[in-house]
């Protein structure tokens, strides 16, 4: 791929969403910014669902959007993300771009005994949402919005970069 690189990486569809503090630990999300790393334009694509196994309207917007970036291009080091709900084409409300949000997982452990009569612990729990959060891609998909944020890579805090320079380490 040295002699003619691609247009374009889009990775997904994932099964399972990738929205607010989560875009940090997903691969689907970091094979996307890997191209983007290398000068390629990304678009990492979920499904936001663990059990529906029904990816084609999840594939339909991963299309449009792959379509639009290859048209319009994206600013160097920006991908998309999109988050598609997990139901029936005609129950898109539509499309809503939009920041990523702030979450939480909260833990709970559900203490369980195994066939051999053994202890064991089942990690379950749920997402916590920011109060601040109404604008964001987690409230959106959750009214069976498609969602896209366009993120990059660039995780520091420019407005503390003085401020701790001023620590004098």
């Amino acid at each position: 791929m040295k002699e003619a690189p691609p247009d374009l990486v889009v990775s997904g569809v994932n099964q399972g969403p990738n929205v607010a503090t989560n875009v940090i630990y997903s691969g689907t999300v970091s094979a996307a910014t890997e191209g983007v790393i290398l000068g390629i334009p990304g678009v990492a694509v979920s499904l936001a669902s663990f059990t529906r196994t029904d990816f084609s309207v999840a594939a339909r917007y991963a299309r449009l959007v792959a379509q639009r970036v290859a048209e319009e291009g994206l600013p160097e080091g920006t991908l998309l993300n999109v988050n598609v709900p997990a139901v029936d084409g005609d129950d898109i409300v539509g499309v809503k771009v939009c920041r990523m949000g702030e979450s939480k997982f909260r833990e709970a452990f559900d203490k369980r005994v195994d066939p051999r009569m053994r202890d064991y612990y089942w990690q379950g729990g749920g997402m916590v949402i920011a109060d601040a959060d109404h604008d964001a891609d987690i409230v959106w998909l959750e009214k069976n919005y498609v969602t896209v944020t366009p993120i990059h890579f660039d995780l520091t805090r420019h407005d503390l970069l003085e401020r701790i320079a001023a620590w004098d380490l």
